[in-house]
């Protein structure tokens, strides 16, 4: 099972997410977690990511996407995934 937590930031979805991810044994992805993670590096990409979150636009997909699929989707595909910030996009999507 998939489940996608939506909504404005502030409205609950991350703490809301991780009691659920808690109760019903599943595993919580915030993409946003990954996002300041790679921003603290001070790589190219890390770089990238900080240009585009402290001018309001949104992490361009492409980079997006690599970083779900590289850094943060599970290996275990088989566990309930509960995803919080991810897809914000059709193409993510």
């Amino acid at each position: 099972m998939i489940i996608v937590m939506l909504g404005a930031p502030g409205a609950g979805k991350g703490t809301i997410g991780k009691q659920l991810a808690k109760d019903i044994k599943a595993h919580y992805i915030t993409t946003g977690d990954a996002f300041r993670s790679i921003m603290n590096e001070q790589t190219e990409l890390g770089i990238k990511i900080k240009d585009a979150i402290e001018s309001g636009r949104l992490v361009p997909d492409e980079l997006a996407i690599k970083i779900f699929e590289e850094e943060v989707l599970p290996k275990d595909l088989n566990q309930d995934i509960i995803l919080d910030g991810y897809p914000r996009t059709e193409e993510q999507a």
